[in-house]
């Protein structure tokens, strides 16, 4: 019959594997809303290429700088949300497999 400091050692590594799967879990779960995120601004991004194709011509003097400067300010926010999207779905990955590993040595 195991002892009972053996019994809490058990409970306490059970604990903890517990915490670190909602850990992940959560994680994981961060991390599909980033890419539906992510494809939700491509799909944006794919309207407003669109729409700048249609209009790009039609518009001259003032109004015409006006929306090349709002169009190129939009393709960098763009650029900017998808690449901060890319590392932090690379560090949710870098965490879970950090995680992972930890519950592997419990």
């Amino acid at each position: 019959m195991p002892d009972l400091i053996e019994m809490e050692a058990r409970a306490a590594r059970a604990a903890k594997r517990i915490e670190i799967m909602k850990k992940i879990e959560s994680l994981q779960k961060y991390q599909v809303d980033i890419e539906d995120g992510m494809n939700e601004l491509h799909k944006n991004k794919q309207h407003l290429h669109a729409a700048h194709e249609l209009y790009l011509g039609q518009w001259t003097g003032e109004g015409g700088t006006a929306y090349k400067e709002l169009a190129g300010d939009l393709n960098n926010l763009n650029l900017k949300m998808e690449v901060s999207g890319l590392e932090t779905i690379d560090a949710i990955s870098e965490e879970i497999s950090r995680l992972l590993q930890e519950l592997n040595s419990l």
